[in-house]
C-alpha cells in the first residue's frame, strides 16, 4: 500500500482576522488600501476595454480611485465613529 500524502495545513480565517485585529491602525489602513487597489486592478484587467491600456496607466487609475474612495469615506464618516471602523 502506498503511504498517505500529508495535507498542507490551512490558515483559518479566524487566525487571519485575529492577526488583523492585533495590527496597528496604520497597518490596518495600509492593508485596506492595498486590498481596494488589488480588487480594482483585478476588475480592470478582466474588462476587455482596459486590456489595451499600458500597465502603468491601469495602476495609476487604480491608485487614484482608491485614494478618492477613502477620501470620500473620511468625509462621510459620522463624527462619533472611530477611524478604524
Amino acid at each position: 500500500m502506498a503511504a498517505k500524502k500529508k495535507k498542507k495545513a490551512k490558515v483559518s480565517i479566524r487566525y487571519v482576522r485575529m492577526r488583523r485585529r492585533w495590527a496597528t491602525p496604520e497597518e490596518r489602513k495600509w492593508h485596506l488600501w492595498m486590498h481596494d487597489v488589488d480588487t480594482l486592478l483585478h476588475e480592470m484587467v478582466k474588462n476587455q476595454t482596459y486590456q489595451a491600456y499600458p500597465a502603468d496607466d491601469l495602476v495609476a487609475r487604480a491608485e487614484a480611485f482608491a485614494d478618492a474612495y477613502h477620501a470620500m469615506q473620511d468625509r462621510r464618516r459620522p463624527p462619533g465613529l472611530e477611524d478604524d471602523r
